[in-house]
């Protein structure tokens, strides 16, 4: 059985698009549940042995997402260095939840702030979502021109997520 390789803070990692070129990914955060908060670039690398994990600072985000790290964990998936996920800042979506008694409540990406949502924000933010790992292949597969954009893949776009995080400074 392979050893499990939990990535670190602020890991820069390839996600594969399937034709021997990467996508690039880094963690920004994590909880104790091993859900990754990971950011997704719009670059696609083909020659990984000369990628600059300084350079990836230049790459604009196209994606933000909760997921698992199979890929890295396993060691699928290489992991070219880290940087410190203060370097980027990024926008923390906020989510809706449904408490037993039925209410409806908007909660931080931590979990620190949680409020009583008003009728807009119960139409506008949606439940917390886990992806696997493979949301990550597919929207690199996106970026790479490889598949489309479907709502799935549209629901972790940074304009998106931006939108939600707004929702949250209310």
């Amino acid at each position: 059985m392979p050893r499990i390789r939990q990535p670190r803070l602020g890991a820069v990692f390839g996600i594969p698009v399937g034709d021997g070129r990467f996508g690039i990914g880094q963690v920004l955060s994590y909880d104790h549940l091993n859900l990754y908060y990971v950011a997704v670039l719009r670059a696609i690398v083909s020659d990984t042995e000369s990628l600059s994990v300084q350079e990836t600072l230049n790459a604009e985000v196209e994606c933000l997402v909760g997921c698992t790290l199979e890929g890295v964990e396993l060691g699928l998936w290489p992991v070219f260095g880290e940087l410190p996920p203060a370097a980027r800042s990024l926008p923390r979506p906020c989510y809706l939840v449904v408490t037993p008694d039925g209410s409806k409540q908007v909660v931080s990406f931590d979990g620190s702030r949680k409020r009583e949502a008003t009728p807009v924000e119960a139409a506008l933010l949606r439940p917390r979502t886990t992806h696997s790992s493979g949301i990550l292949v597919d929207a690199v597969g996106a970026i790479a021109g490889q598949r489309a954009w479907d709502e799935r893949l549209g629901a972790i776009r940074m304009s998106r997520i931006v939108e939600q995080a707004s929702v949250c400074r209310g």
